[in-house]
């Protein structure tokens, strides 16, 4: 798991607080372990994105009947 700096996301300069994009002074933190984290919380909470899966089918089957009425 890589470290992404807070201004940009990208790497450490060497084993610095360096940003390798900005050359900046940043802070870094390991984003994949924060995600799970947070997937952690919202899965406690009861949400588990069935709500999502709805609009995403709908706005797929939209876009499928544009797409035929364009081919006509």
């Amino acid at each position: 798991m890589e470290e992404q700096s807070n201004c940009c996301g990208a790497c450490r300069l060497w084993e610095t607080d360096i940003c390798s994009y900005c050359k900046e002074h940043a802070d870094f933190s390991d984003w994949e372990e924060e995600a799970n984290e947070r997937m952690k919380i919202i899965a406690q909470n009861g949400n588990d994105g069935l709500h999502y899966k709805n609009s995403i089918i709908d706005k797929v089957k939209e876009i499928w009947d544009s797409i035929k009425l364009i081919r006509r």
